[in-house]
């Protein structure tokens, strides 16, 4: 084996070296980039605004169930249920890293039992604190609406009948007196022949 050959096998040799070090130190750069531990702070509104006693009370609004599930440990699943008010919760201190892309979901509970809403979302963690919000649009205020319109086209719909109603009893009025009326001039012509008769015989 020449030098040169000899140099050259070298040379290959401190590449390949170079390249696992250089791949080992990456890996070591990326483990050093861990995310720790993270407070999901999970927020609501309704329809837009954020919830708070006097908004929760109008959509008949009294809990919210919030579920975090799909983390890649299963030990990290979270699911709590808070007054609709509250506005918040947090879970707090999940390992970012063991979270993966959790699937956060709300259920917007009525103050007599039942679903108003429901909102879901994948959300990505983040060092130290992974904001959240879930935005709930009832469709209890669009079904009221309906319902109090319905109810105004009912009513409505129930005077026009009514006035009907007495239309038809004024119609019905007016014949009766139309047809006592008639009565009444029969009896008097009878009356009068049978008078004229009486004068008739008499003579």
């Amino acid at each position: 084996m020449t030098k040169r050959t000899l140099r050259a096998l070298l040379l290959a040799l401190t590449g390949i070296a170079a390249t696992a070090h250089c791949g080992k130190g990456t890996g070591e750069s990326g483990g050093s980039t861990a995310l720790g531990p993270t407070d999901v702070v999970v927020t609501w509104t309704l329809s837009g605004k954020p919830a708070n006693a006097e908004s929760c009370k109008a959509l008949g609004a009294y809990k919210v169930s919030v579920t975090l599930s799909a983390t890649n440990d299963p030990e990290l699943h979270q699911n709590t249920e808070v007054d609709c008010a509250t506005g918040t919760v947090t879970f707090a201190k999940l390992d970012g890293d063991a979270l993966g892309k959790p699937f956060l979901e709300g259920a917007l509970l009525g103050d007599k039992g039942g679903t108003l809403n429901h909102a879901e979302m994948t959300i990505t963690p983040l060092s130290g604190t992974t904001p959240a919000t879930l935005d709930f649009f009832p469709l209890v205020v669009a079904s009221t609406s309906a319902t109090t319109g319905g109810s105004s086209v009912t009513s409505g719909g129930t005077t026009s009948s009514s006035s009907s109603s007495g239309g038809m009893g004024g119609m019905g009025s007016s014949s009766s007196v139309a047809a006592s009326s008639a009565a009444s001039s029969s009896a008097a012509a009878s009356s009068s022949a049978s008078g004229a008769g009486g004068a008739d015989a008499g003579t």
